[in-house]
């Protein structure tokens, strides 16, 4: 017998769900050509690009679920995962007048790769590259909200219904509308999310006492990480939006530079504040950090809902939901844009090429082609097959031994092996094509040595291998291999391959 109180959480969170397919419906009505269905046009304010950045970026497995996970291990030394992540969009920040020239004729990052050192594999090694990281956030981010929705209704027999529900769920949103049902929706998890960070430090205030103290002593140890750990956690905040192709996606879409600069200082401040609060509200609960998957968050949410009464159970109520909505504006952003990019800089690059983006104030009315009908027939064919590859790969890994933390470090590490060549583009004014080999291998090296270093270590951890072993003895990092140190790998490679290749190129000619 399900208890009252789950019940009523578990219908708030279908309730919400079905709202985000009934929005899906109307956008997929209306985004008829690739350029709203793909690209949104140049519509952005800077209030939608807040909204959509601060959405797409609050995740509930990296942002909520991770804090609540490591805040006994670290504490207030995880405020530099917040301080690393506000100072990354910073650098967005800097950067963006370069990116919206780059991008104001529909290109993505990998389309811009391409441009630059004029190389169309690059553009394609790039797109899979980012297709391999976008799609491990998207499972993660599933199997996080499917963990949550198991602690509120346990699934004893089969623990994968709710991996399969919440896929079909996103899966269908994203097929349905597109980014434009995406932009259209982060408003309204921007505000749910914000909502959920609220509550959630109430609740924390409230139950968070024990033994007359708010916080345990191991709390405030040290404000410092290891500097190891200091240099992963640097790795795949500060420099991430520079390489994330949603986000290149995003200054796409805008009206301005302006606008996107203001979007982009709310996002800042707002995202700032609210770590620190979810910081803050893991620490005061880690008594109850292994309670459940999540990290003791739902338990602590449920547990609420039964001691505080009616309003307890309403506050549990708009929360669950809200964390939901944060799952699915990071799960659908990764999903879409995973898609566009194959679909964009591979499968039909050429359509591209010939059809730019169009603005949003010129030909309200478009006259939809059967070639503007197929690209968006392919991209939801695309979106559907390979989300349900992304969850079957996800689960696999899952059951090798990866668990969130180590799965968020593999993969952000492993996406940061674009970095040396985006950077190198983004500040050369000219050359840039002379070196178009050293940042295809630097891609590939990146992204193979950050996914073996996490999978070896995450393997050596439940099995003392004569392999892992091996392994052990040959890496280059201090302590033992953690799947943590992936970005520092995955970065460290990508730059050596970058520049020793680019040195013996000078030097060959």
């Amino acid at each position: 017998m399900i208890p009252y109180n789950n019940l009523l959480i578990l219908l708030a969170i279908f309730a919400s769900c079905i709202i985000y397919i009934i929005i899906s419906r109307y956008s997929a009505r209306v985004a008829q050509h690739p350029s709203d269905f793909l690209l949104y046009r140049k519509s952005l304010g800077a209030g939608k690009v807040f909204g959509t950045l601060y959405a797409s970026g609050m995740s509930l497995a990296t942002v909520f679920i991770a804090f609540f996970i490591l805040a006994p291990f670290f504490g207030i030394a995880l405020i530099w995962s917040a301080i690393f992540y506000a100072l990354g969009y910073v650098v967005l920040y800097l950067f963006t007048k370069k990116i919206f020239d780059q991008t104001k004729d529909g290109k993505t990052i990998h389309g811009f790769l391409g441009h630059s050192y004029n190389d169309v594999r690059l553009t394609k090694i790039a797109s899979i590259a980012t297709t391999i990281a976008f799609m491990g956030i998207f499972s993660t981010e599933i199997f996080v909200g499917a963990n949550i929705l198991s602690d509120v209704i346990p699934f004893d027999h089969v623990a994968f219904y709710p991996v399969i529900l919440f896929a079909l769920i996103v899966i269908t949103y994203s097929v349905l509308g597109g980014l434009k049902s995406v932009i259209l929706t982060d408003k309204y998890q921007a505000i749910a999310t914000i909502i959920a960070v609220i509550l959630i430090f109430i609740i924390a205030l409230l139950t968070g006492k024990s033994d007359e103290k708010y916080f345990n002593e191991n709390a405030f140890n040290s404000v410092f990480l290891s500097p190891l750990l200091m240099i992963n956690f640097f790795l795949i905040n500060v420099p991430f939006p520079l390489i994330d192709m949603t986000v290149w996606q995003r200054i796409a879409a805008v009206k301005s530079v302006d606008d996107a600069n203001k979007g982009i200082w709310g996002a800042i401040i707002t995202f700032f504040i609210t770590w620190i609060l979810i910081l803050f509200s893991a620490m005061l609960l880690t008594e109850n950090a292994s309670l459940d998957s999540s990290g003791g968050l739902s338990t602590t949410l449920v547990n609420f809902s039964i001691n505080y009464g009616f309003w307890g159970l309403i506050i549990v109520i708009i929360t669950f939901p809200s964390l939901i909505a944060a799952m699915l504006s990071t799960a659908d952003t990764y999903l879409v844009a995973s898609s566009q990019t194959i679909i964009m800089d591979i499968k039909e690059r050429k359509y591209f090429e010939d059809n730019k983006i169009i603005p949003e104030e010129t030909e309200k009315e478009l006259e939809v082609t059967p070639a503007d009908r197929k690209i968006i027939t392919e991209t939801r064919k695309f979106m559907f097959f390979w989300g349900i590859i992304g969850i079957l790969i996800v689960f696999l890994l899952s059951k090798v031994g990866f668990n969130v933390a180590d799965l968020v470090f593999a993969i952000y590490g492993s996406s940061l092996s674009l970095l040396p060549a985006v950077l190198f583009a983004l500040l050369k004014k000219s050359g840039v094509n002379h070196f178009s080999f050293p940042a295809k291998l630097s891609v590939v090296v990146g992204l193979i040595s950050g996914w073996s270093y996490g999978f070896f270590a995450v393997l050596g951890q439940n099995n003392n291998s004569t392999l892992f072993q091996v392994f052990k003895y040959i890496d280059i990092l201090p302590g033992d291999p953690s799947a943590y140190n992936s970005p520092t790998i995955a970065i460290l490679f990508s730059s050596l391959a970058f520049l020793i290749s680019a040195l013996l190129k000078k030097k060959g000619n």
